[in-house]
């Protein structure tokens, strides 16, 4: 399994309108392209004061069976960001690349009744 991650910082004020891009249309986006070997998507935030002032801090968490099939995700570039531009006008800054991990060990709590 891999872990595809990235990271773009929003002023504070612009985060609930990035946040709604994401969820509304991004991620939907993503999830209808039925990418074979794409498992799922995360989405982080949080508050900081960043070297632009407040800022709020987005990560994604990919999750693909294989680095093929991170490469058929992006096959122009699977290490490059993928910033939608409706997205791209609301981040301040962001990663250029994504950082892909070999996940190790991945484990969910068993459900106690």
């Amino acid at each position: 399994m891999i872990c595809r991650v990235w990271r773009g910082w929003t002023r504070r004020e612009d985060a609930e309108a990035y946040q709604a891009v994401i969820h509304h249309q991004v991620i939907p986006d993503i999830e209808a392209l039925c990418l074979e070997g794409f498992q799922l998507i995360d989405l982080m935030r949080r508050d900081i004061d960043g070297e632009n002032g407040p800022e709020t801090e987005f990560s994604t968490l990919m999750w693909f069976s294989s680095i093929e099939a991170v490469k058929a995700f992006l096959p122009q570039g699977h290490d490059l960001a993928y910033v939608p531009e409706e997205a791209l006008g609301l981040l301040t800054r962001f990663d250029k690349t994504a950082a892909h991990y070999e996940v190790l060990d991945h484990r969910q709590q068993p459900i106690r009744r």
